[in-house]
């Protein structure tokens, strides 16, 4: 009888053991699974509908995304522009909706829809265009450390700001981007190179029939910062404002 139990207690701790076992195997395997992305939401507690394809975000401020074989998509959601690296840009980026990359290898271009309103198909419009114009020189004049953090930019500031930036022709924004004005401004890399290779950048905000920004982030290298005016029209229809009315 003693001998009997010994050989069931064996069995039961052996059958627990396969259990525990095949358990570890399928919790083992779920991690190798999990992609970066997945382990980034999981480790910073972020909302998983922030991690919505870039150009769902887009068509919800009235844009709409037509893949081009001269660019790859490298992101198609929230993440960091330049990886794990530590260089100053990647910090100042932080993580962008989307990032494409030109088919040169050479070129990196970070998408930031303006607004993301969660619980809703479409931005409410038109958005007033004062409060555009404040909004986007406020994050131009942030960009470049004016004012003090945290705190709003005064006028001044905001000012300050509309004078770094360069107006492309009416005629160009709406041509690349059916946008009704467009202009660029540099990016600080502080003189260090990210992933190796991208030193020099420029920012693009155009703006769309509505008074609705669209920001992108150009990333290019020594060679290829010559190069910028050649990106930015190879965007050609990629990001394309759409021409509605309001009822």
């Amino acid at each position: 009888m003693i001998f009997k139990y010994k050989i069931m207690k064996k069995t039961a701790v052996l059958i627990l053991f396969v259990l525990l076992s095949i358990g570890a195997l399928i919790q083992a395997q779920e991690k190798k699974e999990k992609s970066p992305m997945q382990k980034l939401i999981e480790e910073n507690n972020i909302p998983k509908q922030k991690y919505e394809k870039f150009w769902v975000i887009l068509e919800r401020n009235y844009i709409t995304y037509h893949p081009d074989e001269k660019w790859n998509v490298v992101s198609d959601s929230l993440s960091y522009v330049f990886g794990n690296d530590s260089c100053a840009m990647r910090n100042e980026m932080n993580m962008r909706h989307g990032v494409l990359l030109h088919k040169d290898g050479k070129c990196k271009l970070a998408i930031d829809p303006a607004f993301n309103p969660l619980g809703v198909k479409k931005l409410p419009i038109p958005l007033k265009y004062e409060m555009a114009d404040e909004y986007i020189f406020s994050r131009i004049a942030s960009r470049f450390n004016f004012g003090m953090k945290l705190r709003s930019r005064t006028n001044q500031e905001i000012k300050d700001a509309e004078t770094l930036v360069t107006y492309y022709p009416v005629e160009t924004a709406q041509s690349i981007f059916n946008g009704t004005s467009m202009f660029i401004y540099p990016l600080n890399f502080k003189g260090e190179y990210c992933q190796d290779e991208y030193r020099y950048g420029r920012g693009v905000v155009v703006l769309g029939k509505y008074n609705v920004p669209l920001f992108l982030y150009f990333f290019m290298t020594d060679e290829s910062i010559v190069n910028f005016d050649k990106y930015l029209s190879e965007l050609k229809g990629v990001f394309w404002f759409e021409d509605i009315e309001i009822i």
